[in-house]
Parts: C-alpha cells; structure tokens; sequence
C-alpha cells in the first residue's frame, strides 16, 4: 500500500520501543495515514495526539492502554478497526469525527471511561459486534443516518445507557444487541 503508517516512519525500533519505556506522550507526525495492528497494545501511555492526515487505526492498535485518557480524533479519519481501544478504560471520547465510515468489532468493548451521550455521525454505515459492549458509563447514543446495522452484542452490558436513536435506515440489529442495557 502507498499509505504511509507509522512502520515506514519508525524504522527501526527507536519510535515503537520508545513507548514500551515509560513514553506516556505521543505525537503522530503529520503525513501519517495509518497506525499499524498492535501498534501501542498493551502500553503505558497516556495522550496520543494524531495528525490531520490519519485515516486508519487498524486492528487493536491501542488495545489494553489502561493508562490512554486521550486521544484526538480528526475529521479525515475513515476507519477504527476491531479491537483498536479494546479495553482502553481509562479513554475519554464524546465526538467522533463525522468522516468516520466505520466502527469495527470491539472497537471501544471495556472502555468504561466513555461516559455520557456520544454521537455516530452520519458516514457510519455499520456498528461491529461489541463495538461498544461494556460502556457501562454511556448515557446515550445518537446513530447517524447512514448506519444499515448495528452488529451483535454492539451495545451489551451498557448499564447506564438510557437512550439510543437509530435511524429508520438501519435494517438489521444483531442478536443481544442492547442485552444487559438496565
């Protein structure tokens, strides 16, 4: 792929291991359109800022960063992959950008820090399974118009849940999409 991702950037290991090393700061340079799979898993940090031109955040790139509180996401930004803040309890989102076309599975599944009304604007065209299974701090959800399906479990176990808007676009609603939602 002529994307540039953050493995062309890095080179070696100076970048990446800069993380697995007590970095909890991460500037992404401008120009960079993807993070790699598994890039940051499991790391220390705590503020990632991502540049204008990040289109993609593929599979669990920032999964299990129980320390990652925030992170920008820019209008551009197209994809957030499966897993890519799986278990990232510690983040703080309430906008995602209205160029996003997709949430993968288990996108923000135990990402318990999202807390009150979060919008999916309307170039989101499905919701993965358990894209958002455990939010058990979300108030509410707003569905854009484009949104066809809402995948399994997409919203399980969300407790504090008390409303969610889907659009007459939506089709399919995916088994024990809003179970254990009390």
């Amino acid at each position: 792929s002529s994307a540039k991702n953050m493995y062309s950037y890095a080179k070696d290991y100076d970048y990446a291991s800069a993380v697995y090393y007590g970095l909890k700061k991460v500037i992404i340079a401008e120009g960079i359109e993807e993070i790699p799979s598994n890039y940051f898993a499991e790391s220390a940090v705590e503020t990632v800022v991502l540049p204008t031109t990040i289109k993609h955040l593929n599979t669990a790139a920032f999964k299990n960063c129980k320390s990652l509180k925030s992170i920008n996401l820019p209008e551009g930004l197209l994809i957030i992959n499966d897993q890519a803040f799986m278990g990232c309890n510690s983040l703080e989102i309430t906008k995602l950008p209205s160029t996003l076309t997709k949430i993968g599975d288990s996108a923000f599944r135990n990402c318990s820090g999202l807390r009150g009304d979060i919008v999916i604007g309307n170039s989101v065209e499905s919701i993965g399974s358990k894209a958002f299974s455990s939010c058990v701090n979300l108030a509410s959800v707003k569905l854009g118009s484009s949104v066809t399906s809402i995948g399994d479990n997409a919203f399980e176990s969300c407790r504090n849940m008390t409303s969610i808007t889907i659009p007459s676009s939506v089709s399919g609603i995916g088994s024990g999409a809003f179970s254990y939602c009390y």
